[in-house]
């Protein structure tokens, strides 16, 4: 968590030192899943996710630009966050 109280989000691209902002955050699980999203996009099938049994549902992942990346990134930590406030739902989060 940064001082300001805001959680984090970037990943690095696959075979580079390449890093991809996916911006600051809430909470830590709109975070967990910003990275989720991406590392989804960036290593589906073999990617690591925060939260594995909820994968985005993102039909051409692969295919996605840098910056659409992030967009779908935010979508999703923001999504998901809205509907774990609708039903009080909450997770254990990984480091990434």
């Amino acid at each position: 968590m940064r001082k300001w109280g805001k959680w984090v989000a970037e990943v690095r691209q696959p075979n580079s030192r390449d890093r991809i902002w996916l911006g600051s955050y809430r909470t830590v699980e709109e975070a967990a899943r910003a990275y989720d999203t991406a590392a989804f996009c960036l290593c589906w099938p073999s990617a690591m996710l925060n939260f594995s049994d909820c994968p985005p549902d993102i039909p051409d992942a692969v295919e996605l630009s840098r910056s659409q990346i992030q967009v779908v990134a935010l979508r999703h930590a923001r999504r998901a966050a809205e509907e774990e406030g609708e039903s009080g739902g909450g997770g254990a989060v990984g480091t990434s």
